[in-house]
């Protein structure tokens, strides 16, 4: 029932079921249960990762901005050599319902630099060559009804610089808009 390099030959075993030998069912048994209480510690570890980011989360968002500001303190320096400043940041974004007017108000502002074309076309796998082919022949050799899409974008990590510089600048922006939610957090540096 072993192979050559000493594994077990499957096939032999399940065209056998009626007479597996039972130390094949005990080493299944074994790696099944093995198997479930791997499973089970992924689990464990991914809940344990879940409460420790909320917890890092508490502390650097609500619990040392709130005792830095009673203390009236924008930046601490610990005995141990740690600098923890308290920064004002934020997070936006475009929601799919309010999509086509931010791509408006920034085109309308002069800032539809931000905004990236994305197109996206479906071929079939007959349709490969062709759509290796397809910047130059698109319009002559494919109908592309129905299976062309463009669309306009803005990466969130420039819209999140693009917001920051206008509010730094004191420029108005529909808050709402963009999605944009103002938070205080803390930094925290080794000093030298």
């Amino acid at each position: 029932m072993t192979t050559k390099n000493n594994t077990v030959d499957w096939t032999q075993v399940q065209s056998k079921t009626d007479k597996v030998p039972a130390e094949i069912l005990d080493e299944l048994s074994q790696l099944a249960k093995e198997f479930l209480e791997a499973e089970e510690r992924l689990k464990e570890a991914e809940e344990l990762l879940k409460t420790r980011k909320k917890e890092l989360e508490r502390y650097s968002l609500n619990i040392i901005p709130e005792a830095m500001q009673a203390a009236n303190l924008e930046e601490f320096k610990t005995k141990s050599g740690y600098r923890l400043s308290v920064i004002e940041d934020i997070k936006c974004h475009i929601s799919k319902d309010r999509k086509a007017e931010a791509v408006k108000w920034l085109d309308d502002n002069g800032h539809g630099g931000l905004l990236k074309t994305e197109i996206n076309a479906f071929f079939t796998r007959e349709e490969k060559k062709l759509a290796e082919e397809y910047l130059e022949k698109i319009s002559k050799e494919i109908d592309i009804s129905g299976r062309f899409k463009i669309d306009a974008n803005v990466h969130p990590a420039t819209l999140k610089a693009f917001i920051k510089r206008l509010k730094q600048d004191g420029e108005q922006i529909d808050d709402e808009l963009f999605g944009v939610y103002t938070f205080k957090s803390i930094k925290v540096k080794k000093t030298k």
